[in-house]
């Protein structure tokens, strides 16, 4: 088994877990002096890359059991689809999910040349507006922890029901550590969370090593 990446030219209707042939052959990656982005590919254990069409793709076999995220998400999506215009829809499904692919290149680009495309990259801002909503009602004299709590629920629900960025998974484990310990009555240490937190995270996702907003 091996892991590759094929960039689509073209709009599509795949879903995760889709058995699908490509009618193209792909390059292999191996470490190149100069190339640094073949290097990155290949650092994240990605062996192959390619381009295709939308015609050089053939769905062999639909994937048919559907997750209750996907169900959630879809109801979701549907929603917002309907009381939004397409392009507005289409902008927050993926500030939502942190998956660019909903939104136009033009799009994209206008986001790039403002400087505000990292807006679209779910990661720790997302989770500091999710778990700040619970936080509203101390103002009526609620609970912190049990506040706290619910705020740690929702955020690993909202982990669960996007498309799981490596950069919202790194910012949903620093945030359940914080908030644990603050629940649990643990002194609050930042350096052993951010240990804990690398730990875990390279444990799941040992390519990250080589990312540089996991090193930051």
């Amino acid at each position: 088994t091996a892991k590759g990446q094929v960039i689509i030219n073209g709009r599509n209707n795949f879903s995760c877990g889709d058995i699908i042939v490509f009618h193209r052959v792909l390059d292999k990656n191996s470490p190149e002096p100069d190339n640094n982005f073949v290097n990155a590919l290949f650092q994240k254990g990605v062996h192959y890359r390619g381009f295709a069409e939308i015609d050089d793709i053939t769905v062999i076999k639909k994937y048919e059991e559907i997750l209750l995220r996907d169900r959630i998400r879809q109801v979701l999506f549907d929603r917002i689809e309907t009381v939004f215009p397409a392009r507005c829809a289409d902008i927050i499904k993926a500030l939502y999910s942190g998956n660019r692919s909903y939104i136009s290149s033009k799009v994209s680009a206008g986001f790039r040349e403002t400087g505000i495309l990292h807006v679209l990259a779910a990661s720790g801002l997302h989770v500091g507006i999710v778990a700040a909503v619970p936080l509203l009602f101390l103002m009526f004299g609620v609970n912190r922890k049990i506040l706290m709590t619910v705020s740690l629920f929702l955020v690993i629900s909202y982990l669960l029901f996007t498309e799981m960025p490596v950069s919202l998974i790194r910012a949903t484990v620093m945030f359940s550590l914080v908030y644990l310990q603050v629940i649990l009555n643990r002194e609050l240490n930042a350096l052993n969370s951010l240990f804990i937190a690398g730990t875990l995270i390279l444990l799941l996702l040992p390519w990250e090593i080589y990312n540089a907003g996991f090193l930051l």
